[in-house]
């Protein structure tokens, strides 16, 4: 059986697949929460570490290492979650702005309506052509 440490040597020397192989019977026979975190190391995809790490986890919550790389990892997906799911929300400000025209628009329209209407009541009471009361 092979032990953790040729593991780590063949992930220091950039060996991932050699790491990969060496631990497949580790992984199968004695999973440790160390096994596991090694194997975050020795896979290329991110989402493939994290779930190694969480197995690591599952044995150990305490275990310092998997618990540093799960955090640092999980920020790493945030931040790409963040800057590609951040909405286009110009086309709604410049919708936004255009009703609040056309509202004022029509605000100042039925407000000189008014104003012509009034001017005109007061003229015509003015000259009595409208009775009073």
């Amino acid at each position: 059986m092979t032990d953790l440490n040729s593991v780590r040597a063949a992930i220091r020397a950039g060996d991932k697949a050699k790491a990969r192989q060496l631990l497949k019977p580790i992984l199968k026979d004695t999973p440790t929460a160390d096994a596991w975190t090694l194997a975050a190391m020795a896979v290329d995809d991110d989402q493939q570490a994290i779930t190694c790490l969480k197995r690591a986890l599952a044995l150990d919550e305490w275990h310092t290492a998997a618990n540093r790389m799960l955090s640092q990892l999980q920020q790493v997906d945030t931040s790409r979650i963040q800057k590609t799911e951040q909405p286009n929300i110009q086309p709604l400000q410049d919708d936004l702005a255009e009703s609040q025209r056309k509202i004022r628009n029509r605000f100042i329209l039925v407000m000189g309506f008014v104003a012509l209407v009034m001017l005109i009541v007061i003229v015509l009471s003015l000259i009595g052509f409208m009775p009073t009361s």
